[in-house]
């Protein structure tokens, strides 16, 4: 497996096939949307097509302690969770995909290359 946070991740990936058997995991952090499309580009290109792409956003939540009446006229306390209203963080991109056997060259074909 391979996990790649690199400005130009699409550079990298045909250097994966020297290194990685098939089948391998590939995953790849982008922070711009513009360097996923070009990752996915990529991978596609070199016959990649099980993949994946997520955005990851940081949103905080509060979470706190309420007390509540109940029916019996009793008290309880709860721990709750809510978003915060607003998005104040940052967003990334995980590219994801398993790399099949035909991403990878034959031996033979090292073979010929070398003679």
């Amino acid at each position: 497996a391979v996990f790649l946070d690199l400005p130009e991740p699409w550079l990298a990936i045909p250097h994966l096939r020297r290194v990685l058997k098939p089948s391998a995991a590939f995953a790849s952090y982008s922070p711009c949307v513009e360097q996923a499309q070009k990752t996915v580009a990529e991978l596609q290109r070199l016959g990649v097509d099980d993949l994946k792409t997520l955005e990851a956003r940081q949103r905080d939540f509060e979470v706190k302690h309420f007390t509540a009446d109940r029916l019996d006229g009793t008290q309880s306390t709860y721990l709750a969770a809510k978003p915060r209203p607003h998005m104040r963080g940052h967003t990334a991109f995980l590219t994801f995909a398993t790399l099949p056997p035909d991403f990878f060259p034959d031996d033979d074909d090292d073979d010929d290359a070398a003679a």
